[in-house]
């Protein structure tokens, strides 16, 4: 991959800030006229940032209409890249934190653990590295990870299990792209990923705003939906959240909410262990057989009364 020159860099013009159809507001990044070698004061290190664009060059639109970036972001960049496309081609990335090269870097110096509430990465490569670096800047009870990219089902899933392990170590949890953009009303104006032109790939969200999310909007959510979501903290080892999932749907028992999740996840081969866990739960919380008397009562749970 081609790097830029200092030279180049220098030489360019500045940022494009304020009112403008392209421009990106001015966050005040410090690191945006800096480069590697220069000095990082320990009170310039960044604990609380909205929102971390990888490899972002800020807000582009083009004449054809190609939306990409955000006008609030810090945008993670090599130290001597340009706006590379757009009306502001050439000129220097907006808030701008750099790093030195494209693998191997080091961004400990400029930004703290937890620090991002939203990171995305459009349109560029998703390595090891760099999803165990996202994963460790994200604030770990509400951050959020868009992945940006038109490649097709089997290469995300590809790329999905290739960074799925630092994600899983940092308590983060895949959730569903349609169920996310459903559901989650929490997006900020910054946020406006509808105008995006690369359609979302993936996401992956911290458990407690995942459990908040499910809680929060269970009405417009199916029966499928949260089977995953409570195996996906099962799967985790996030015993916290799927007890307090189980106690959620518990409190809902008058909509058989528990029973229908716990059946689709009695279909599944690879997920069956998870319901002895979980009906152990239960049995601390109630009378078991009040759950066994419904399930054969109702006649509708049929992968659930076979395991009964």
């Amino acid at each position: 991959m081609y790097e830029p020159t200092r030279s180049e860099w220098e030489k360019s013009p500045e940022p494009a800030y304020g009112e403008g159809g392209s421009n990106s507001t001015d966050l005040k990044c410090v690191f945006s006229k800096r480069v590697c070698g220069d000095g990082v004061g320990r009170s310039e290190i960044l604990k609380d940032g909205r929102l971390f664009d990888f490899w972002g060059e800020g807000y582009i639109q083009t004449n054809s209409g190609f939306v990409t970036g955000f006008r609030n972001a810090y945008n993670i960049n090599h130290q001597y890249q340009l706006v590379s496309n757009g009306p502001n081609k050439y000129r220097k990335i907006p808030n701008r934190i750099p790093v030195e090269h494209y693998e191997g870097y080091n961004l400990k110096r400029y930004i703290s653990n937890g620090a991002a509430h939203y990171v995305t990465l459009m349109g560029a490569p998703l390595t090891v590295e760099t999803g165990k670096e996202i994963a460790r800047i994200l604030n770990k009870e509400d951050g959020v990870f868009l992945y940006f990219s038109s490649d097709e089902k089997e290469e995300l899933l590809s790329l999905k299990n290739k960074i799925n392990p630092g994600f899983k170590e940092e308590g983060f949890c895949f959730l569903d792209k349609e169920l996310y953009r459903r559901v989650d009303a929490e997006i900020e104006p910054e946020l406006e990923y509808r105008y995006i032109s690369i359609p979302i790939g993936f996401v992956y969200m911290a458990a407690d705003r995942l459990l908040k999310l499910v809680i929060t909007h269970y009405a417009n959510l199916m029966g499928e939906e949260i089977a995953n979501i409570l195996y996906g903290f099962y799967e985790r080892k996030m015993t916290s959240q799927w007890k307090r999932l189980i106690d959620y749907l518990r409190g809902r028992e008058k909509d058989g909410a528990i029973l229908e999740p716990l059946d689709i996840l009695c279909k599944n081969a690879d997920r069956y262990l998870c319901i002895v866990p979980f009906l152990n739960y239960l049995k601390e919380k109630a009378n078991i057989f009040y759950y066994m008397k419904k399930v054969y009562g109702l006649n509708e749970y049929a992968y659930l009364s076979r395991f009964f």
